[in-house]
């Protein structure tokens, strides 16, 4: 790459994170920090753990397809533990580092570097085809079930959509270079397989969302809440968690998820009550990625556990 599209590809990141934070701080000048209450705490805590839980998913899914390139009897401990462990790089700037940990942890499993990469691009081309198909189902729905959305969800789901889908293009691009170069060493990618990931990532989006209804509703900002609201905070979560997930450079779609559930929802549930509820929801998910951390180094001492005694 030339230095000329990579300081275009800088200024671009600098400029959605900037327009992103920006947004934010404007929304939270306005904050009315009143409806925060002693409830919240556990409330929040709680959505954690159970984010946590929905962390689990996603190990499972990167799992099978490592297994799918790497044949072999490596356990759900030791992969889940890297997917785990490698959650919180994330978080630093160039939302790339979590799969960089990977290739340094695999190396101790005995994967190749190749079948990381080949396993990490896949991760990103499946999770991208979900997140297409459920903003597809939101598209056949919507008429039923929202029928008073305004305008800006439909102009979030053109631009998710469009987002998804060059990143879902330009992954798959890169996936058949690298398949293309390694061919006498790739295990052929089960049709099982592949829909057991699938399934796992369609599950996990709309998941999370409900977690976040949660979340929401435990602030008990006197909103009503029923199904078609629920139904509107998934799809804002699913938006907001791909196009944080397609940004380049905001580590862990940090502003940008912030920023896109806050225009959604702002309509629906108040801006103000939107906002707090993202920010919330963000300590929530590194608290549940926390906790996935400490649940990974507990299966690594428990996997090497009867290893130590056999060398006493």
């Amino acid at each position: 790459m030339s230095l000329d599209h990579k300081y275009l590809r800088y200024l671009f990141k600098a400029a959605v994170f900037t327009a992103c934070m920006v947004y934010l701080v404007r929304c939270a000048a306005k904050l009315e920090l009143s409806q925060l209450r002693l409830i919240l705490l556990p409330a929040a805590l709680g959505c954690g753990v159970l984010y946590f839980f929905c962390t689990l998913l996603m190990a499972q899914a990167w799992r099978l397809i490592v297994l799918s390139f790497h044949p072999s009897r490596l356990s759900f401990a030791q992969l889940a533990a890297v997917h785990l462990r490698s959650s919180l790089a994330k978080y630093i700037p160039s939302n790339v580092m979590h799969y960089a940990a990977r290739h340094y942890m695999c190396r101790e499993l005995g994967v190749s570097q190749k079948t990381v990469l080949v396993g990490n691009l896949f991760e990103i081309a499946v999770m991208l085809a979900a997140a297409l198909a459920l903003l597809a189902g939101f598209v056949v729905v919507e008429p039923a079930l929202l029928p008073e959305a305004v305008g800006i969800h439909r102009l979030f789901l053109r631009i998710t959509v469009l987002a998804a889908a060059v990143g879902l293009a330009g992954v798959l691009a890169a996936a058949a270079v690298r398949l293309k170069a390694r061919q006498s060493e790739t295990h052929r990618f089960s049709v099982k397989g592949l829909a057991a990931v699938f399934v796992l990532d369609v599950v996990f989006l709309p998941l999370t969302g409900v977690v976040l209804s949660v979340l929401l509703w435990a602030m008990r900002a006197g909103i009503a809440f029923d199904g078609r609201l629920v139904v509107q905070i998934v799809f804002a979560y699913i938006c907001a968690w791909t196009l944080g997930f397609v940004t380049p450079g905001a580590p862990g779609g940090l502003g940008v998820r912030e920023a896109t559930l806050t225009a959604i929802l702002g309509p629906a549930i108040g801006h103000d009550t939107a906002l707090l509820g993202a920010l919330l929801f963000r300590l929530c998910t590194v608290f549940g990625e926390v906790l996935g951390y400490g649940f990974a180094v507990y299966l690594e001492r428990c996997r090497l556990r009867p290893l130590e005694h056999r060398l006493d």
